[in-house]
């Protein structure tokens, strides 16, 4: 192995995209260098570095900021850090959806029956409705239970939304407000990258 495979493979507890540029020249390519080297070293592990930082971002793993700070001025950042850009999100809108699937990370529909406090969860609201313990159905089906729920949630009453992974409930007036969710598909478009413009018009 050459010394340009071996500064480039130099042994480090983080990958090159991990590091700032500034770590990375002085704990790994300058690492042991002396005289010519250390000019040479520097400008190869300048490149090398842009080049990890470039492939991690395409890769999507979560560079981090003080990394990407050292090529703030550079488009490609930008381009492939916010590759939703071409939808016409801006940086700090594309931040926001960030922040948004963060909160909401596995959130469920969940409905809270009135009359017995107790809270129903799935992975939709109709798959709540169609569990729940169906009562007779009498001379008012509207009445009983999937009646009333099923009314209520259409109606977005106080009792119908969401809770998170920690079992916080929030309705559905509350969720559409703060993440313009109200369905369990507007979550799903949220995690997947779809349909983002509504959220901000």
């Amino acid at each position: 192995m050459n010394w340009v495979d071996k500064m480039l493979n130099e042994d480090s507890e983080k990958e090159p995209w991990e590091m700032t540029l500034k770590e990375y020249i002085n704990n790994v390519a300058l690492k042991n260098a002396v005289g010519y080297a250390r000019k040479a070293n520097k400008g190869i592990g300048e490149m090398f570095h842009k080049y990890q930082v470039i492939k991690a971002l395409k890769e999507g793993k979560k560079v981090p900021e003080k990394v990407l700070a050292d090529y703030k001025n550079s488009k490609w950042v930008t381009e492939l850090k916010h590759p939703l850009l071409n939808e016409g999100l801006s940086n700090k809108e594309y931040d926001r959806i960030i922040q948004i699937q963060r909160e909401t990370e596995g959130m469920r529909a969940a409905i809270i029956d009135p009359k017995t406090k107790r809270m129903y969860t799935g992975y939709s609201h109709q798959s709540i409705i169609n569990s729940c313990p169906h009562e007779p159905m009498g001379k008012f089906p509207e009445l009983n239970l999937y009646g009333r729920l099923s009314r209520e949630w259409d109606n977005m009453t106080k009792n119908v939304g969401f809770v998170n992974k920690n079992g916080e409930f929030m309705s559905r007036y509350e969720t559409e407000k703060l993440y313009r969710i109200s369905t369990m598909e507007d979550l799903k478009d949220i995690h997947k990258q779809k349909s983002l413009t509504r959220i901000f018009h």
